[in-house]
């Protein structure tokens, strides 16, 4: 992707548009909705930091090796996070049809916004995780793709500002943590 300018990652790209578009969706589900979807991706992530280890391990078996160890950790972690939190998600919809704040819509829709933010800054952090860990693991092999994600990942602007945030998300998961030690995949990120 040479023809891009400097100033214009792909990465960058990819976040603002999921920024803007997790802004819309809540702005369309409403501020107890999105609540309830935050709620529900924390627990979630409780789980996956919790099971991703022994789940990585199962992947590669059923893979007969051909994942790293690290990729098929990722790959759990992802797994786990997404499927548990689409059945809860989907769970919660069915039960809850109309959760709006009667006659006061206005808020509603402000407050899912915000929450919309949150939200979706929440899941690019953990996406950003996962590829991190994979892209700095030493036991993936060298490929062109590789080295040009990992040239896009280390010249990005949006990037850091969620390494600057990720600490606080990791302080309120720290009592879930075994022993209060973070996992290595929520560490591993660290430039």
């Amino acid at each position: 992707m040479g023809f891009l300018p400097t100033w214009l990652n792909p990465f960058d790209v990819i976040i603002a548009f999921a920024l803007l578009a997790g802004i819309a969706y809540g702005f369309i589900q409403g501020l107890v909705r999105m609540a309830l979807g935050l709620l529900v991706l924390y627990l979630a992530t409780v789980l996956a930091m919790t099971l991703y280890i022994p789940v990585g391990g199962w992947i590669r078996y059923l893979t007969g090796g051909a994942l790293s160890a690290r990729a098929g950790q990722a790959l759990a972690f992802g797994l786990i996070l997404i499927l548990f939190y689409a059945l809860v998600t989907f769970i919660l919809r069915r039960t809850y049809r109309d959760t709006e704040l009667p006659g006061i819509r206005q808020m509603d829709q402000i407050g899912g916004m915000v929450l919309g933010f949150f939200l979706t800054t929440f899941w690019i952090g953990l996406a950003l995780i996962a590829v991190s860990f994979v892209l700095k693991a030493t036991d993936v092999a060298a490929s062109a793709l590789r080295e040009n994600l990992l040239m896009y990942f280390r010249t990005s602007h949006l990037i850091p500002i969620f390494y600057r945030l990720f600490p606080i998300l990791l302080a309120t998961l720290r009592p879930w943590m075994p022993k209060g030690l973070s996992p290595d995949i929520l560490t591993r990120f660290i430039p």
